[in-house]
């Protein structure tokens, strides 16, 4: 069986760029660990979720991408400045500098500090004593790595949406030069923030259910399966590959999933071999479902099932809740 374990052809390039998204998957709380700009005390033997610390003042961010009408960009904007972490001062919202302007003043900023792109928003920040110290970029996946790059090379720290880069070597290039300056690149992998997940990375860190020998992971839904990008300008750069990157659903949502298997897990990937279809045919080469088989270095092996394009029954699904439930309450129901 482990014979067939063989990526050839395109599916070289689909998992080149799926390990990139594993490479620089630093988890969203890793902004709290931005550096020396944050000047917190830490109390050691609590977990992340009653953890103490202290601001000597909100970071100073900035937007790329997430104008308005973006999805992402209002996701950031509240979760960045909810616990005060974050105070958003300037941004470079969109591409047009009137609609930026427009959108950057409606949400409170000064005028002066929405600009017309990320270049001119560098240069500009960068002569005040009150510049930006951190940039969220959220626009198409083809501009990610020359932006998080432009950023490290401003002294800027970086909240990137997924992909970082298209190419391991671009992905290693922005980790050294994050290392070089000390500074963060964090990936916006935010389910792994949810309580059930780090207790069940704890669970399995104590051995508590025993030696891992079976992932199977799944994050698929249907909420693309209509041709909607046809009459959804927004959602149309997601299935051109020029913007989008080699891959759809196994970038978009698979990494996720392969993501969550090894934050709870530990288990790292060896080898894997895939089938993926385009059931919306104008989408190819893009693909909108894939199967996946993995062997991981323990020996263990898994499954993953990445979708966008059809209806997924609910009711065969547990739940992690229902998994781990009877754990928690002392024992094991049949």
């Amino acid at each position: 069986m482990t014979d067939k374990f063989d990526v050839k052809g395109d599916l070289e390039n689909i998992f080149q760029f799926h390990l990139v998204l594993i490479i620089c998957s630093i988890f969203f709380r890793g902004v709290l660990h931005l550096s020396n700009e944050l000047a917190f005390t830490r109390h050691q033997g609590v977990n992340m979720f009653n953890v103490e610390f202290r601001l000597a003042a909100p970071l100073r961010w900035a937007m790329i991408g997430g104008g308005r009408g973006s999805q992402i960009g209002n996701i950031h904007r509240n979760a960045a400045q909810r616990y005060g972490l974050f105070n958003l001062v300037a941004g470079a919202f969109d591409v047009d500098a009137e609609r930026c302007r427009d959108f950057g003043v409606a949400i409170g900023l000064d005028a002066d500090r929405c600009y017309a792109n990320y270049h001119e928003m560098f240069e500009c920040e960068a002569q005040r004593e009150d510049g930006i110290q951190a940039v969220s970029i959220a626009t198409p996946n083809c501009f990610h790595y020359e932006m998080t790059k432009a950023a490290l090379e401003h002294g800027l720290h970086v909240v990137c949406e997924k992909p970082i880069t298209f190419t391991v070597a671009e992905a290693e290039e922005l980790k050294a030069l994050a290392e070089e300056k000390n500074l963060a690149i964090c990936v916006t992998y935010g389910y792994t923030g949810h309580q059930i997940l780090h207790q069940a990375r704890e669970m399995v860190q104590r051995g508590e259910i025993g030696q891992v020998r079976v992932i199977n992971t799944m994050y698929a839904h249907g909420w693309h399966n209509e041709e909607i990008e046809a009459t959804s300008p927004g959602l149309k750069w997601r299935v051109t590959p020029a913007v989008a990157g080699p891959s759809y659903v196994l970038g978009d949502t698979g990494t996720h999933a392969q993501y969550l298997a090894e934050f709870v897990t530990g288990e790292k990937l060896k080898r894997l071999c895939c089938m993926r279809q385009s059931f919306i045919e104008s989408r190819a080469p893009l693909e909108d479902n894939a199967h996946v088989m993995m062997e991981y270095e323990s020996g263990a092996v898994g499954t993953m099932w990445s979708l966008l394009s059809t209806v997924v029954p609910c009711t065969p699904i547990k739940s992690v809740w229902s998994v781990l439930k009877p754990l928690l309450s002392g024992g094991m129901s049949s």
